[in-house]
């Protein structure tokens, strides 16, 4: 159910990109799009369907999206250069964030933060809001926010690349065993890791579904940790 959702957002966004730019049908794709977005992951959470496709299809899905919003609604719109300059100054950002990722712990980490998040949010509602609010005013206040959102993910990464780096040998560890469900003990995790576990894993234990894992349950009374494989 949560894949299907994803896909209408796919479907939207191959439409949005043959419609006239800020029509009625378009804002309507565009919010069913919107709504999509939303209702995918919480739905996959609800049904205790998360699964490593699932989120690739996501991430497509974003990506089309996001493509076809920019094609088609950048030319409508006559930056200055001060702005332009703006956004390509949080781009290189972001960026620079996503390769120190890679080469630090050798997979894409997105910083699914509260500011991100907010970011998202209001440059889903930019073009909706250009009837009451002037573009220079709009594309200033989602800038402002996403320039604190990469800054945060600039913090976030001097501070945690050290911890997630940590967790390492336990994420290499899952992949090698061969069982498709599993339950550890804190002071197993604790010899494969070679440290006690920490409020870190707390923290961390989402990075695991990059590989096609997820924490399951933590059993504070039993001291243990159930994994299992993505389907």
């Amino acid at each position: 159910m949560a894949n299907l959702i994803t896909f209408v957002r796919i479907l939207c966004a191959a439409v949005l990109a043959f419609l006239p730019a800020l029509s009625p049908s378009f804002y309507a794709l565009y919010l069913l799009a919107g709504a999509s977005d939303m209702l995918d992951g919480f739905v996959a959470r609800r049904t205790n369907t998360v699964s490593s496709l699932g989120a690739k299809l996501d991430t497509l899905a974003d990506i089309a999206f996001a493509a076809v919003c920019l094609v088609r609604l950048l030319p409508l719109f006559a930056l200055p250069v001060w702005l332009c300059a703006w956004i390509a100054l949080i781009a290189a950002v972001k960026l620079v964030n996503v390769i120190s990722g890679w080469i630090l712990h050798h997979r894409f980490v997105a910083a699914h933060t509260t500011l991100n998040r907010l970011t998202g949010l209001l440059l889903f509602m930019l073009p909706l809001a250009l009837p009451v609010i002037p573009l220079r005013s709009a594309a200033g206040i989602v800038c402002a926010v996403a320039t604190l959102a990469a800054v945060q993910e600039v913090i976030s990464s001097e501070r945690g690349g050290a911890e997630m780096s940590k967790y390492d040998p336990l994420w290499a560890w899952i992949r090698e065993n061969g069982v498709d469900r599993f339950t550890l003990s804190f002071d197993d995790i604790g010899r494969i890791v070679g440290f006690p576990l920490d409020h870190a894993f707390l923290r961390f234990k989402k990075e695991l579904t990059a590989f096609g894992w997820q924490v399951v349950k933590i059993s504070m009374k039993e001291q243990t940790v159930l994994f299992e494989r993505l389907p």
